[in-house]
């Protein structure tokens, strides 16, 4: 499978992604340089490595909004490889949705509320724009992913009927809330908002894609469930929240940081797949490729070492994960096919899950620090 980030380009914030949030940041959009895929690089990729299923999911973008997605639509029509866009379904122009559909493109969009309540999470959307394509694309060609929380669970009813109406198919998931049972919503200037709480209910059909008389089920479900959703506010829990984000910084990005040399164990083999980001590196490994999107941002620094040393290579429950890891992961699916449509359960990496997010982040910062980083970029390989 090819991952690809096509661009950094997006007019839709999510302040609970990458776009907002990292270990060292919480206030407003990150810093991050701003780019796009050159086309020719990505199709000698697909040549070379004779890929048939392309994934364009953004880090910090949509794809929407690369400038040469129809050149790549048509490219993949021609030469029968399946495109699917994951986006938050925000576009420019009408007439881009119409020609994808043309280039018969699987539109993969993500949804935490109905109607105006879709901005209370993912600020600046367009349900107009949503609709759009809900109307317009074949419903084989469509699904949803709804992000689930204790604020917008009425809604969900809504947009389940629709999703019945329609027959596509929709995953509905516990939404995001970067470890905790709440988190803060703040704007892309870093203006705090009000804090969105986990669902605190029971669900029979969470985690799995739903279609037809499934999704009948589960508004069936719904309909029975007392729930009272909480007021949308500002809280002093929020507040201790945002407290551990306001120290000070050592401002640096990858390229200009070296961490330790730590031992990187298994995290750094390929997986299977291989990921593109929107700068042209290329990577063969998730992790890798996440931490080294997230390490563009310069709002961390060399110290996030120090501060995790008890998880280096010495330490005996290191060993521990490595080994659980290897006997666990041997004979695991380490990627999805477009086959696996609408069954699987989540389009992630599966083979390094067991091991902590403390433990992966420092190893491989010092792996990428330590490496020369342009050997990476795309342009090495041909």
């Amino acid at each position: 499978m090819l991952y690809l980030d096509l661009t950094s380009s997006c007019q839709v914030y999510n302040p609970v992604s990458p776009q907002g949030h990292w270990e060292y940041h919480k206030f407003g959009k990150r810093n991050f340089p701003s780019g796009e895929s050159d086309l020719e690089n990505i199709k000698k990729v697909i040549v070379k490595e004779n890929h048939k299923e392309i994934i364009c999911h953004s880090f910090f973008g949509d794809p929407l909004y690369y400038s040469k997605l129809l050149d790549l639509a048509e490219y993949c029509f021609n030469k029968d490889i399946n495109l699917m866009l994951f986006t938050y379904g925000k576009f420019r122009d009408s007439n881009l949705i119409d020609e994808l559909k043309n280039f018969n493109v699987k539109f993969y969009i993500f949804l935490s509320g109905y109607k105006e309540n879709n901005t209370l999470i993912y600020l600046n959307s367009s349900y107009d724009n949503i609709e759009y394509i809900f109307k317009n694309v074949d419903s084989n060609n469509l699904f949803i992913e709804y992000s689930l929380y204790d604020h917008n669970v009425e809604d969900l009813k809504k947009v389940l009927d629709d999703v019945l109406e329609k027959q596509c198919s929709i995953k509905v998931s516990n939404g995001n809330l970067l470890g905790n049972n709440f988190t803060n919503i703040l704007d892309i200037d870093g203006k705090w908002l009000y804090d969105i709480h986990k669902f605190d209910g029971e669900l029979n059909f969470l985690d799995n894609f739903l279609q037809g008389v499934d999704v009948l089920s589960a508004i069936n479900n719904l309909e029975n469930l007392e729930y009272k959703s909480k007021e949308l506010i500002k809280s002093s829990a929020g507040y201790l929240l945002l407290r551990t984000y306001l120290y000070e910084r050592n401002y640096k990005n990858i390229f200009d940081v070296r961490l330790e040399k730590l031992d990187y164990g298994i995290l750094t083999d390929p997986d299977g797949d291989t990921y593109i980001n929107y700068l042209d590196y290329i990577f063969y490994n998730r992790d890798m490729y996440e931490i080294f999107n997230n390490s563009l941002c310069d709002d961390w620094s060399g110290h996030i070492i120090d501060e995790n040393l008890e998880y280096n290579i010495s330490n005996t429950f290191y060993f521990k994960l490595m080994q659980k890891s290897r006997d666990v992961n041997s004979n695991r699916k380490t990627s999805m096919s477009f086959n696996d449509f609408p069954d699987h359960k989540d389009v992630v990496q599966e083979r390094t899950k067991e091991i902590p997010h403390d433990v992966k982040l420092p190893l491989i910062l010092s792996y990428l620090s330590n490496q020369e980083l342009d050997d990476h970029h795309i342009s090495k390989l041909f």
